[in-house]
C-alpha cells in the first residue's frame, strides 16, 4: 500500500505564503512560528534555511517561482500584442504620432525595419591585400607590406581583372 505524502502543516504554507508575497526567509518564519520572536537572530535564520530545503517545501517553492516566471516572461507576441493595443488606443485618442510609433515598433521587433548605418573610412590596396594574406598560410606579410608581390607566387593563382 503506497503511503500518501503529508499535507503541508499551516505553518509551512504560511512560510511559502509569505517567502512568495516577498519576504524574506527570516520574516517568514517569525510570522509563520510565533514562538521563534523570543529566538536570537541566528537562531531563525538557521531555522529558516533548513525548513526552506526540506524537500516538500524548495518543491513547492520552485514550481511557484517558475510559475511566476513564465506568467511575467516578455515575448514577441505579448509585445506585438501590447504594441497593436496601445496603438488602437492612440488611434481612437486621434493621436497619430503615438500610433505611428506604435506601428514602427511592432516593424522593428519583427525585423521589417531595421536601421543602416553608413560605414565610412580609407580602405587601400595593401590593407585588402594583408587582411587576405592573414588567410593563406606561409605568406611574409612584412614583405607584402613592402610591396613585394613575389611572396604570392608559386602555389597561389593570380587573379585577372
Amino acid at each position: 500500500m503506497a503511503t500518501s505524502e503529508k499535507p503541508l502543516t499551516l505553518p509551512q504554507q504560511t512560510f511559502i505564503d509569505l517567502i512568495l508575497q516577498g519576504s524574506s526567509q527570516y520574516e517568514a518564519y517569525r510570522v509563520a512560528y510565533p514562538r521563534s520572536r523570543a529566538w536570537q537572530r541566528q537562531s531563525v535564520d538557521a531555522q529558516a534555511n533548513k525548513l526552506a530545503k526540506r524537500p516538500k517545501i524548495a518543491m513547492r517553492l520552485k514550481a511557484a517561482a517558475r510559475a511566476m516566471q513564465r506568467k511575467s516572461e516578455i515575448t514577441v507576441e505579448t509585445i506585438t500584442r501590447e504594441l497593436a493595443e496601445d496603438r488602437q488606443l492612440a488611434h481612437e485618442a486621434m493621436q497619430a504620432s503615438p500610433a505611428v510609433k506604435a506601428t514602427e515598433l511592432k516593424a522593428r521587433i519583427h525585423g521589417i525595419l531595421v536601421d543602416r548605418q553608413e560605414v565610412t573610412g580609407k580602405v587601400t590596396h595593401e590593407h585588402v591585400l594583408k587582411e587576405w594574406a592573414k588567410q593563406l598560410p606561409g605568406v611574409d606579410l612584412d614583405a607584402l607590406a613592402d610591396g613585394d608581390m613575389s611572396v604570392l607566387e608559386g602555389e597561389y593563382e593570380e587573379i585577372e581583372d
